[in-house]
């Protein structure tokens, strides 16, 4: 009865209630999940051990559902700086490559990983991989939309306008 009532005040007064809650639901991971659904603000008032458990964060990222980045965003930077974290963060959610540190946005493998997942990440890598053929074309793969985020002289040149055509005939082949 109290959980439901805390519960209540969470998706009306926000994630900032869960640090005024009784310790015994504050430190209950399921009340703490059920807090961050509500308002995905809560994470940054759960308890420490719980911010910083990759499998409660990415739990939290799946729940969050249309709000997985803002949760990916309020996430430690020790997990916004793992490697495999922001992987199997980018299966569940967009915005991988906006949140990612420097490092990893300049690694070529790390970006192409979240581009064959999310093809639309493609508008925060950085400018050289948004000219990078290869890159785009897999993120093409994901999603075609993804080449509005390509460098335009990569878009206008004509041999990648044939690789991306024959990707479409290719993709359309599939689909049927």
């Amino acid at each position: 009865k109290d959980r439901d009532f805390v519960l209540r005040a969470v998706a009306v007064g926000g994630g900032s209630v869960v640090k005024h809650a009784p310790i015994e639901m504050s430190s209950d991971k399921e009340f703490v999940q059920s807090a961050v659904r509500l308002n995905c603000t809560s994470l940054s008032f759960a308890p420490k051990e719980m911010r910083e458990d990759p499998s409660f964060v990415l739990q939290a990222i799946s729940d969050g559902k249309a709000n997985g980045a803002a949760v990916l965003e309020l996430a430690p930077k020790s997990l916004r700086e793992d490697r495999l974290f922001l992987t199997q963060a980018a299966r569940l959610t967009s915005q991988v490559l906006r949140l990612a540190p420097e490092a990893l946005c300049s690694d070529r493998d790390f970006v192409l990983q979240v581009i064959r997942l999310r093809g639309a990440e493609l508008q925060f890598a950085p400018q050289e991989f948004r000219s990078d053929p290869e890159i785009v074309l897999e993120a093409a793969k994901a999603d075609l939309g993804s080449l509005a985020f390509a460098d335009p002289s990569l878009r206008n040149d004509g041999k990648f306008r044939e690789q991306v055509f024959m990707l479409q005939k290719e993709m359309n082949v599939n689909l049927e």
